[in-house]
């Protein structure tokens, strides 16, 4: 059996296309790529796998399989481009040497959803407890009602992990008042009161001493009736009216100096009142005496 007529069959099918286990291929985070190449043909075989993302050429490894045996895997680091959804396809080329006796199974093609990594920590947002990367997790920004997936809510330029305000652009800060200066307490001015006069020292004027006077009741001196008898028999008898008596002048009074005793209530005289009117009563009755014509 000559070369030409020895069958060459490398094979790949989009179920031998994956990723490294357990990751998920994230934008711009390197990723291993790989396809499982399995060699259909009689003939030991090698060639030149290649990978694609859509259109934009990843890398390629050669490759060299053993005819019946195991498939083999080849694989290159795949950095998404963008998030979403992209194609991979991969494709063998053998060599010139080794052509392929069924070319169409020579390529396969599968989709893989690209995750968007919002804060370029390698975690894809779908796997990333804070998408943001702002130090909050989506839980309690939720919470907040502060946006998970931008750092900067308010997008005032200060992350929200840094604003006290992440939804008011216009505060960032709370401010403190600087405290304030301790005031002494204002004294109130002293008035001076004007100096009140002091009213001269005077001595004082003594009180004259009370005076009593010891008044003696005059006794009253009746003046003898003069009668004029008669001289002729008229019946008519002619009766000379008695003269008041002159008023004997009042000894002078003797002054008695006493000490000032203290006020009281002064006594009204009573015996003087009551001479007095013993006198006056005297004297009614003598002048009735000479008025009233004899019996």
């Amino acid at each position: 059996m000559t070369a030409q007529a020895a069958s060459f069959d490398a094979s790949v099918t989009r179920d031998d296309i994956s990723l490294a286990k357990g990751q998920f291929p994230t934008e711009r985070q390197p990723i291993r790529l790989y396809a499982t190449l399995t060699n259909a043909g009689t003939e030991d075989i090698e060639g030149l796998v290649r990978f694609f993302e859509d259109d934009r050429f990843i890398g390629g490894k050669v490759f060299s399989l053993r005819s019946g045996t195991r498939p083999e895997d080849a694989w290159v680091l795949w950095t998404p481009s963008s998030p979403g959804e992209h194609t991979i396809r991969v494709e063998i080329v053998n060599d010139a040497e080794f052509p392929d006796a069924t070319p169409a199974n020579n390529q396969a093609s599968t989709a893989f959803v690209v995750h968007q990594d919002l804060d370029k920590d390698g975690l894809g947002d779908e796997h990333d407890p804070d998408i943001d990367g702002d130090s909050i997790s989506n839980t309690e920004e939720t919470r907040l009602g502060t946006d998970y997936r931008k750092a900067d809510t308010d997008e005032d330029g200060t992350p929200d992990n840094q604003d006290a305000y992440p939804l008011d652009p216009t505060r960032q800060r709370i401010v403190v008042p600087p405290p304030q200066p301790t005031v002494a307490p204002a004294v109130a001015p002293t008035v001076k009161t004007p100096a009140q006069p002091v009213a001269p020292k005077t001595t004082p004027t003594p009180v004259p001493a009370t005076t009593r006077v010891a008044v003696s009741a005059p006794t009253p001196e009746l003046a003898s009736p003069i009668i004029d008898t008669p001289t002729t028999t008229e019946s008519a008898a002619e009766v000379e009216m008695p003269v008041a008596p002159t008023p004997t002048p009042a000894p002078e009074p003797v002054r008695i100096t006493e000490p000032s005793p203290a006020p009281e209530t002064q006594t009204p005289p009573w015996g003087l009142i009551a001479a007095g009117v013993t006198g006056m009563l005297g004297l009614g009755t003598l002048l009735f005496s000479f008025i009233a014509p004899p019996r």
